[in-house]
């Protein structure tokens, strides 16, 4: 005789479901806090995670590719760490990508916080004679930032282009459409502007006072990049509707920084020739 199997049986409930996904994410930032806090505090702590995982590869994937700003500086936090702990981390995180993965998400997530955290990875700032560069490889995702904020701040106020128009060119940074118009959504409120603006006055300052930076732009392809930004940003601001106080501030120090790469006998002969003729065009506009 056959049993009737009744159909209006729940299946049990999986532990997973129960629990709270309201407040997932403020969770999962908590429990990264305390990561970093035990990494930090506790070398013993670092010596066995490091040996037991892959460190590099988790940052990364701690990282993601969309962080938002408090994720993006607990990961420098860690990096930094792991600089403290280790004279090998730096060419491992190479190996893995990890500097470039850095160029490509950081600037998605950039705040003041992240600002600092970036040039602290960037410098020794604890030495009685001055700053000095201690970490060389995260210079090109700083300067991948600047340049992305510049075409975003120039562009929003270009005539007759708003920050939808599909039709813009980016020039070398079209395959940063999306988050350049991003960016150009944000300009407005003010954000983008000041954290280029941070930016660039720390560059400013380093150019400067900071003998070990000026070496730095003698890598051609240092330079070039911050060519790019100069000439995206003099091209689209010669177009703009209106030019706002945070706009000439930061023509004021893009023009500073500029003149002295014109005049360091560290930077490539035509590169010096290029940034002149865009101080020039820059001043013409």
């Amino acid at each position: 005789m056959s049993r009737e199997v009744p159909i209006d049986v729940s299946s049990p409930k999986s532990v997973i479901s129960r629990f709270d996904h309201d407040r997932s994410r403020e969770k999962a930032e908590q429990l990264l806090e305390v990561f970093v806090s035990i990494m930090s505090e506790s070398a013993d702590c670092y010596t066995r995670f490091s040996a037991a995982l892959p460190v590099t590869r988790i940052y990364l994937l701690l990282l993601g590719d969309r962080p938002s700003p408090f994720v993006a500086k607990k990961v420098l936090d860690l990096i930094t760490i792991s600089f403290k702990r280790s004279k090998t981390f730096s060419r491992k995180f190479e190996l893995v990508s990890g500097w470039a993965v850095l160029k490509a998400v950081l600037p998605h997530a950039w705040d003041a916080n992240v600002h600092s955290a970036a040039f602290g990875i960037l410098l020794d700032q604890t030495r009685d004679k001055g700053p000095a560069v201690t970490c060389p490889h995260i210079l090109p995702t700083i300067l991948s930032t600047l340049t992305r904020m510049l075409v975003a701040v120039a562009q929003v106020h270009t005539q007759g282009v708003d920050a939808s128009d599909n039709g813009v060119s980016y020039g070398p940074f079209e395959g940063w459409r999306n988050l350049i118009e991003h960016m150009c959504s944000n300009v407005q409120d003010g954000h983008v502007m000041t954290n280029a603006e941070a930016i660039l006055e720390e560059i400013v300052y380093l150019q400067s006072s900071c003998p070990t930076f000026r070496q730095l732009f003698e890598s051609q392809q240092t330079t070039q990049t911050f060519i790019h930004a100069f000439q995206s940003f003099v091209t689209r601001l010669s177009l703009a509707n209106e030019i706002s106080q945070h706009h000439i501030r930061i023509s004021e120090k893009l023009m500073h920084f500029g003149l002295t790469l014109s005049l360091d006998d560290a930077v490539a002969g035509p590169q010096k020739h290029e940034v002149g003729l865009l101080l020039f065009l820059f001043v013409q506009a």
